[in-house]
């Protein structure tokens, strides 16, 4: 909840931005980011129409790092789909990466390049001429 009753319907509050953003990108065509969202039917629940609902179901981000994320991508904002999250966790949850299994644990390449050590480059080219993440090698399977 807020620790202060929002004034002109929330535009004191930095979450007040992501929701408008949020709004903008499924509803305004002329939104530059409309075409990857409302034009492919990514869509807003109704009660999160309203501000007031919206930060109330959602609460005040955890830091000024967190921004609005969809679990599931080929879903609509909802309180059941979107988290706070960092800029990071959300670039793991994009549908174009490449995942990867590194350890029995189902990852993206950039992931495994961080827990490795990697460059993402080196890891990615690895990745990509069908060879041993870690190693570098000819893969045995």
């Amino acid at each position: 909840m807020l620790s202060k009753e929002p004034r002109h319907g929330g535009h004191d509050f930095p979450e007040y931005t992501v929701w408008e953003g949020m709004i903008a990108r499924c509803f305004n065509p002329r939104q530059k980011a409309y075409a990857r969202y409302g034009a492919r039917g990514i869509t807003v629940c109704d009660s999160w129409r309203s501000f007031a609902n919206f930060i109330s179901d959602m609460g005040r981000r955890t830091s000024p790092k967190h921004t609005l994320e969809r679990v599931d991508n080929a879903r609509g904002y909802s309180k059941e789909n979107c988290v706070w999250a960092t800029r990071l966790v959300q670039q793991n949850n994009m549908s174009r990466n490449r995942k990867i299994n590194l350890r029995g644990r189902l990852m993206t390449v950039a992931e495994a390049a961080r827990i490795l050590g990697l460059k993402y480059a080196t890891a990615y080219g690895r990745v990509y001429k069908d060879l041993d993440i870690e190693t570098g090698e000819r893969r045995a399977d």
